[in-house]
């Protein structure tokens, strides 16, 4: 962990804070009087405190001089340490008196429900196929990773909303089936500024769709396309209140073990939904 942290806090390209207005508000945290020990967060309140620190390491800063405007460089020491936030994020810290650098190394987790809940709820979504109650706060993830919407013969108000030219049959389904493909960026045709475009009317696979169901079966998609739903997928944390929802949990994944072995050539989405589907075959007597 300590390497893989330092590889890419030093990967970071830092230059003069003269010349990096963000960090300024560092600048003058540290020459106030703090000692290079504690990492500020500037216009936040929630730092809980340092709980770790890396070993001191020699550091390559570049700066541009003021009198030959040459590009240079000098090595300092610099410690880094990994502070908590109280929403459960973590940012990584190095400063050396003259500067300081701050990124975040994990994210905040997501708020996903009790796990029986909404393992319950989910199913019954997907068999009557109403609307997935999805806390995305903005999230295009999905919306934004290569992705195939099926929409079927009965959702004409959605086929009123989006352009005969975006569909094309869906192989392997009966006549009136189509999918809508992507973008040449992998996004769909509907997202624009950042929002669905069509959302009231938005096809029957989006309203269901919930990547919380990859954190319940503990499977991620093997796409690089993909990769923006799988950070998303990492973040949700369900809450178990009692062993009812571990043995829920528990079930759930058998489950994709399960069909991962009966159906092989099967990816991680057929394996979720029949997870999702059989887990009660896997619940203890």
């Amino acid at each position: 962990m300590t390497t893989s942290i330092w590889a890419m806090l030093t990967t970071l390209r830092t230059t003069s804070l003269s010349s990096q207005p963000a960090l300024r508000p560092l600048r003058r945290w540290v020459s106030s009087g703090h000692g290079p020990d504690e990492c500020p967060d500037p216009g936040r309140s929630d730092i809980r405190s340092s709980n770790r620190s890396l070993p001191p390491r020699k550091i390559r800063r570049f700066f541009h001089s003021r009198t030959s405007r040459a590009r240079k460089f000098e090595i300092r020491t610099a410690r880094t340490h990994i502070w908590a936030r109280r929403d459960g994020s973590q940012i990584a810290c190095w400063n050396d008196l003259s500067g300081s650098c701050i990124t975040v190394i994990r994210e905040a987790p997501l708020d996903a429900g009790q796990f029986s809940v909404w393992l319950d709820t989910f199913r019954e979504i997907l068999r009557i196929g109403e609307t997935s109650n999805v806390p995305c706060d903005g999230c295009t993830a999905c919306c934004t990773s290569s992705q195939f919407i099926h929409i079927a013969p009965d959702e004409v108000d959605t086929l009123a909303e989006i352009p005969r030219e975006l569909l094309f049959p869906a192989p392997r389904l009966p006549v009136g089936h189509l999918l809508m493909g992507y973008d040449e960026n992998g996004h769909c045709p509907m997202l624009l500024d950042g929002a669905c475009s069509i959302y009231a009317h938005r096809p029957r696979t989006c309203r269901t769709y919930d990547c919380r169901a990859f954190a319940a079966s503990g499977l991620e998609i093997d796409d690089p396309k993909k990769s923006a739903i799988n950070d998303r997928v990492r973040l949700w944390q369900f809450q178990f209140v009692d062993e009812f929802d571990r043995a829920k949990l528990d079930a759930v994944r058998s489950a994709a073990d399960f069909v991962a072995k009966l159906e092989p050539r099967s990816d991680a989405t057929e394996r979720t939904l029949a997870a999702v589907e059989m887990h009660d075959q896997f619940m203890p007597d």
